[in-house]
């Protein structure tokens, strides 16, 4: 998969049905549609002065004028792996570096109207902040269906656009987050393990100044190229909590070429910190296949079951042998364990040789594998 340049955590890849609607030019002779304009920006959070392991809300509110009404629109951005409903306001932190290489402090906020009217309305959203955010939080820029701007000269981008800095959008608002201790996240690629058995993710979170750990603090650990959830292939894979120690442990069946350990999430999906692992082991896979019926009447459909390992997201292939070949028949998509189901059907009558097999998965640096070969026979 051709990966999609970052360039910042704020590009938008709209919908394709709402691409046909929002960016398609008007009709010929069609009165030009009204600008939305952004009036007062707020930004207000519970606790500014955070520590260790504390979460406070941040609010945003924006008052969004158009005589037309401002639209939402559905669009995937950013590091979110979730569709949201636009307008969106990106804010994040201006200036000095955040305090940890981990800390996520850019977000892309999602608005609903809370009051007012879609011509003329304030509008609200809202994020998580940990002792990581630390810094002055601004707005950074603005996405509506008429607020957004597009690369037309670069291919790579595709359909995305990106959201647009408008005037005094960046002076409007600031909030200045105090952090101390926050903590430090830490793992390491999993050993590769042998078929059939899982990938086991460890690690620590000790918080940044005492070194203490960072005691039941509720985890995500996730895969799929985690940075680059604009491209809509990361996955969340499961919650995990930190012991008394601060240590935290996960396994899952599937398998990435990156590992991500978050804390904070947000509604739209958006952590207050991740540390990020890469993983370029190689694995050979396996594949088991079992037909329900061994003879059956020519032309009858019979179900394949097995299980590949780890989970492929391209899928298992049935091939029957012809001669010296084998030729493919059928395929079939693996669930997240791995399980699929396929249809073998002997064509005539006599007994017929199939196996399963599994391609190769460069990205992820898994090999392909066939399993054993098994017979139908049609009578």
């Amino acid at each position: 998969m051709t990966r999609v340049p970052r360039r910042t955590a704020l590009a938008v890849a709209v919908l394709a049905p709402v691409l046909a609607s929002v960016l398609s030019p008007a009709p010929a002779g069609a009165e030009p549609a009204a600008t939305t304009t952004v009036g007062a920006v707020t930004l207000t959070a519970g606790d500014t002065k955070l520590t260790g392991t504390e979460i406070t809300t941040l609010t945003v509110r924006v008052r969004l004028a158009n005589p037309d009404g401002v639209t939402p629109v559905p669009g995937q951005y950013g590091d979110s792996p979730v569709d949201v409903q636009c307008p969106c306001l990106e804010i994040g932190t201006a200036g000095a570096r955040p305090v940890t290489p981990t800390a996520r402090n850019s977000r892309f906020v999602p608005l609903t109207l809370v009051s007012g009217t879609p011509q003329d309305g304030v509008w609200e959203g809202t994020t998580k902040l940990g002792a990581a955010s630390a810094g002055i939080w601004r707005p950074r820029s603005i996405f509506t269906a008429d607020l957004h701007t597009r690369p037309e000269d670069d291919p790579r981008f595709g359909r995305l656009v990106f959201p647009v800095v408008t005037p005094g959008l960046v002076e409007s608002a600031s909030l200045n987050v105090h952090g101390a201790n926050w903590p430090v996240l830490t793992l390491a690629a999993p050993k590769t393990p042998k078929a059939w058995q899982p990938f086991v993710l460890k690690g620590t979170v000790k918080l940044s100044g005492p070194g203490a750990p960072a005691r039941r603090l509720l985890l995500t650990v996730a895969g799929g190229q985690c940075n680059e959830a604009i491209a809509g292939v990361g996955y969340l894979l499961r919650p995990a909590t930190t012991s008394s120690t601060g240590a935290w442990t996960a396994s899952t069946r599937l398998r990435s070429d990156e590992w991500c350990l978050e804390y904070g999430r947000d509604a739209a999906g958006q952590p207050v910190a991740r540390a990020t692992v890469l993983d370029r082991a190689p694995v050979r896979a396996a594949v088991t296949a079992a037909p329900a019926k061994r003879s059956v009447a020519a032309g009858t459909n019979v179900a394949v079951n097995g299980r590949a390992w780890p989970a492929n997201p391209q899928g298992v292939v049935l091939q029957r042998r012809v001669g010296k070949a084998w030729r493919v028949v059928n395929r079939a998509r693996t669930g997240g364990s791995g399980t699929y189901s396929v249809t073998a059907t002997p064509p005539g009558k006599g007994t017929y040789t199939y196996r399963v097999a599994t391609s190769t998965i460069a990205d992820l640096h898994v090999k392909a594998a066939i399993g054993k070969a098994f017979t139908i026979t049609g009578r």
